[in-house]
């Protein structure tokens, strides 16, 4: 394995210095960083035209994907550079008795420390069958697809049930937000 440096910022000492402190080794530089990703394009538009064979691009997760739940530690759940798409499960549970919900935070980024990672939003799983705690078992699936959507699903494991997943707390723009911008600059190109 090797850590290769590609596009522009590469050039930067700062940049190699600081990826070599926090990786604790030296990476390696290439001929032509910025041609890297261009390459790579005219690699797969030639691979799907059929013109060559034997070459396969992988798409990979950018940053991993943590959940938190009940204010505690985020647990990574799928990891930095796993191939897209991707699919992974958790089990949640509840903690007390007669418990209908349980909430839990989604995080980008695989640090314990909930303030080290970037803040996706917050999820309630709703009308969860009223049990003993610890008894009601649901499993949470995340998907990233490979356009990077991050999808959410759950499933209370004893009855097989499918549950809603609610969006508590949106930590970005609302779909409503990217359609206005998208018609700003739509009519400011023009």
């Amino acid at each position: 394995d090797e850590i290769l440096l590609v596009g522009g910022m590469s050039h930067m000492p700062a940049i190699r210095r600081e990826l070599a402190r926090i990786l604790g080794r030296e990476p390696n530089m290439i001929a032509n960083p910025e041609e890297v990703v261009a390459i790579g394009a005219a690699l797969e538009v030639a691979r799907l035209e059929g013109t060559i064979e034997g070459v396969l691009l992988v798409d990979v997760a950018a940053r991993g994907v943590s959940l938190s739940i009940y204010n505690g530690p985020c647990e990574p759940v799928i990891a930095q550079s796993s191939v897209v798409p991707t699919r992974e499960n958790r089990v949640l549970t509840t903690r007390h008795d007669d418990q209908t919900r349980i909430e839990f935070d989604v995080w980008e980024g695989e640090s314990p420390e909930p303030f080290r990672n970037r803040h996706l939003g917050r999820y309630g799983i709703v009308d969860l069958p009223e049990a003993p705690a610890g008894d009601v078992l649901v499993l949470i699936e995340i998907t990233i697809d490979t356009d990077g959507t991050i999808r959410l699903s759950a499933m209370e494991l004893v009855s097989g049930e499918r549950l809603q997943v609610e969006q508590l707390v949106h930590a970005g723009l609302s779909r409503a937000d990217v359609v206005r911008l998208a018609r700003q600059m739509a009519e400011t190109s023009s």
